[in-house]
């Protein structure tokens, strides 16, 4: 049981950092989105990323917001 709950608390803590880039990356992203000269296109396209990296920082899943998020900041031209 005690290895169980150690190695839960380690992931928790190694996990913590990853979650921290990909809100710091979606607050940025939010910012930049209230300037950015986008095309309709673009702006939808982005907007629905930012969707996918949130509904993916929710779940936990810090790989695939970081996949998103890089997405986004490239069609921002970050």
């Amino acid at each position: 049981m005690k290895t169980i709950l150690a190695a839960f608390a380690f992931v928790a803590v190694a996990a913590s950092p990853a979650f921290a880039d990909c809100a710091g990356d979606l607050a940025k992203i939010d910012e930049a989105m209230k300037t950015a000269q986008l095309d309709e296109a673009k702006k939808t396209q982005a907007m629905g990323l930012v969707d996918t990296a949130k509904a993916a920082n929710d779940k936990g899943d810090a790989a695939a917001c970081e996949t998103a998020t890089k997405e986004v900041l490239a069609l921002l031209g970050m």
